[in-house]
């Protein structure tokens, strides 16, 4: 029949029957009946038993958004020969509509995505007549094809309204200097195309700001608006008819007109209480392109104390807050080499966590295990806080086995460099007398902290002392910032029981020829059997 493997004859002598299995890659049915029959064996049939097919749905790929993608299942088969059903399903990524799903060459158009590549995974089934199945996946990577953005035509009176609606929108006039000085819009920034400043600063410029282009003459808005299309300005909105259009003020150049910086505080964030949230300040620029500072305040009596005040994107920590919440307002001044300052405000509103089973006052936090946490410092200000997963880390000398709320890690800003900082975490219940409290340190090494951290009575609050620059900071600098990654491990200590061995699974896997429901005449099959088998191939 053109198969060959493991196959098996019926074997019927007196009242017994017996099956015997047997390799057709070391004989052949003819000969096995003839070894039989000698024996006094008859062979009454001859079965096939049926084998699984094998699946193969083709080899991972990479395509382009937007392109007809062909699922390759063809070099799926079945070693009996059978035809076979196919079912073709996605798995994971972006979902796609599935076309020829019941064939063996499946069809999908490649989705258009936002980022540089996504992947998808798609599952092949194939099944013989009697419902045997073999599955198969195979992975697509889409890729993002690059197109330039396409700036906006607005009317005159469609740019006014967002002007007097946005205030961080940016005009940018690219009229010459003298075309400029004679009348511009309040507040047009002056990059000329025709003189080439448009090309030398529009990296000044924020790539995804609200930019209306505005030029003396038609011809130089469109190109300068073209010009930012080209080097991926995103939000670009050219008005036609160039100033000759504009109805509303304009003002002429004063001598020495001063240029101020721009200042762009971020978007307004919602954020839940014990999340590190960052502000966003990296959208300011000087028209000049001059070099800016940055200096971030806020008048809020919550007692947030920032990363870092003049770094363009600092952090901290959202404090506590009840059921109502918060809003905390951050103000960003940007001042340049002239001590030319100009002012934005961010609003950052803290919701409510839901976090009931710590203090009111007490930062809480759910563990990368789930469970719940509190965390408060002494002698120094938490900037930075997140949970960590200790099952990911290596797997280094000295990790410990059980960690039941994996890892905190945190930055805490000292009041000097060099000095020490307590950190109290509030666990969800009572550590257990055989656990102690684990730094995940520098270089990846475990650091038993016994010596630094303090169980109180009831061990549901442990206290750790940390030193800048010292034990218990990873950067090992003394700048006033900690840095530490720590959480409670249980330590066991079994014992080895030499007497107990466990039980042993004696198990086939020989080999074995025979399967019987007669005792005495397989023994005799399986002689003759092996005889044959190896006395004559």
């Amino acid at each position: 029949m053109g198969v060959s493997g493991v196959q098996s004859v019926d074997v019927r002598s007196s009242n017994n029957e017996v099956a015997v299995v047997y390799d057709d890659t070391i004989t052949d049915v003819d000969k096995m009946e003839l070894a039989l029959n000698s024996g006094g064996y008859s062979v009454q049939d001859v079965i096939y038993p049926n084998r699984a097919p094998v699946a193969d749905a083709g080899k991972d790929s990479s395509v382009e958004e937007n392109t007809l993608v062909k699922l390759d299942g063809s070099g799926s088969n079945d070693p009996d020969n059978d035809i076979l059903t196919y079912e073709w399903r996605q798995v994971s990524g972006m979902v796609v509509s599935l076309s020829d799903s019941d064939t063996s060459k499946a069809v999908f158009t490649a989705p258009e995505i936002d980022q540089d590549e996504i992947s998808l995974i798609f599952e092949l089934k194939v099944a013989d007549p009697q419902n045997l199945i073999s599955k198969e996946e195979v992975v697509i990577k889409v890729t993002d094809v690059y197109q330039p953005p396409t700036h906006t035509d607005i009317t005159p009176q469609e740019a006014k309204q967002m002007i007097d609606l946005d205030e961080s929108v940016i005009i940018l006039d690219v009229g010459v200097r003298d075309q400029y000085c004679e009348e511009h819009i309040p507040n047009a920034v002056n990059y000329s195309i025709d003189d080439g400043v448009l090309g030398e600063k529009y990296s000044n410029l924020p790539v995804d700001g609200k930019i209306i282009v505005v030029g003396t003459t038609i011809e130089q808005g469109r190109n300068a608006a073209d010009f930012l299309d080209s080097n991926g300005y995103l939000n670009v909105y050219y008005m036609e008819g160039g100033m000759s259009a504009w109805e509303w003020q304009t003002e002429p150049c004063e001598d020495d007109t001063p240029v101020y910086p721009v200042a762009r505080a971020g978007d307004d964030q919602t954020v839940y209480e014990g999340r590190t949230t960052t502000l966003d300040g990296s959208a300011s620029f000087d028209p000049n392109g001059n070099p800016i500072t940055y200096s971030w305040s806020t008048t809020d009596a919550s007692g947030v104390i920032l990363s870092d005040a003049a770094s363009p994107k600092p952090y901290f920590v959202a404090p506590p807050v009840d059921a109502d919440g918060a809003t905390l307002v951050f103000t960003l001044e940007t001042a340049n080499s002239e001590r030319l300052t100009h002012t934005d405000n961010v609003s950052i509103t803290i919701v409510d966590n839901g976090i009931t089973e710590v203090p009111v006052d007490v930062t809480s936090i759910y563990s990368a295990t789930g469970s719940i946490l509190g965390i408060e410092v002494n002698g120094g200000d938490l900037i930075k806080l997140a949970p960590e997963d200790s099952s990911v880390l290596p797997e280094n000398s000295g990790k410990p086995e059980s960690m039941p709320h994996s890892l905190l890690s945190m930055e805490i800003k000292t009041a000097n460099p060099g000095a020490d900082a307590v950190a109290t975490v509030y666990l969800p219940e009572p550590a257990p007398e055989n656990s102690a409290w684990y730094q995940y340190g520098k270089d990846s090494a475990w650091i038993d902290l016994s010596s630094r951290a303090a169980f109180n009575s009831t061990r549901d609050k442990v206290s750790i002392t940390l030193s800048d620059g010292g034990d218990g900071d990873d950067d090992g600098l003394s700048n006033g910032i900690i840095k530490h990654s720590s959480g409670l491990a249980v330590i066991d200590s079994p014992t080895d029981n030499p007497d107990n061995k466990g039980d042993s699974d004696s198990g086939g896997g020989g080999g074995c020829f025979i399967q019987s429901s007669a005792n005495h005449s397989s023994k005799m099959v399986k002689a003759i059997v092996d005889f044959f088998q190896t006395s004559f191939f």
